[in-house]
């Protein structure tokens, strides 16, 4: 819980007028699918801390392999909250998993509504405590896609490697 927490105030203050150069990249798919989940600069990704303070965790515990398994289960929750994948709203699922966790709608959401909110990894309860949770009221995924997506116009250089280029 501790490093979703830690994501959470990575992730937004990746959306401060500050950082946000560094992320936007980010926010230029214009429509959520897994790969998404990887178009991030250099520099963001090691802003988060899935690079360095896993490595260190990893480093710094005995016996790993519970922890090693614990952020696998982040990973493809990632890969899922980046994609279309989307459980309906009238699925048992659904009503299990959306009081709690973030789901490919709300993080759908959060690039829809580029850097307003839905910041958290995992949990919602970062999000809600810090009053930065959007609630989904839209009917459906795809009326979450229009409309997504940042227009930059950079070479995959300088969207890699901002801003030495």
């Amino acid at each position: 819980m501790a490093i979703d927490y830690v994501y959470y105030w990575s992730h937004r203050a990746l959306h401060s007028k500050l950082l946000f150069p560094i992320h936007q990249v980010h926010h230029t798919v214009s429509q959520m699918d897994m790969v998404s989940c990887a178009r991030n600069t250099f520099w963001s990704s090691l802003f988060l801390p899935y690079v360095w303070l896993n490595s260190l965790i990893i480093y710094l515990l005995h016996d790993a392999r519970g922890y090693i398994l614990a952020i696998s289960c982040t990973y493809l929750l990632d890969l899922w909250r980046h994609s279309s994948l989307i459980i309906n709203k009238k699925c048992w699922l659904h009503d299990c998993l959306n009081s709690w966790l973030i789901l490919p709608q709300d993080h759908g959401l959060h690039h829809h509504q580029i850097g307003k909110g839905n910041f958290g990894a995992n949990l919602k309860l970062w999000d809600k405590i810090h009053g930065t949770y959007l609630k989904n009221t839209l009917p459906n995924q795809l009326s979450i896609s229009s409309g997504m997506g940042i227009k930059l116009e950079l070479t995959l250089w300088q969207k890699l490697f901002w801003p030495l280029t």
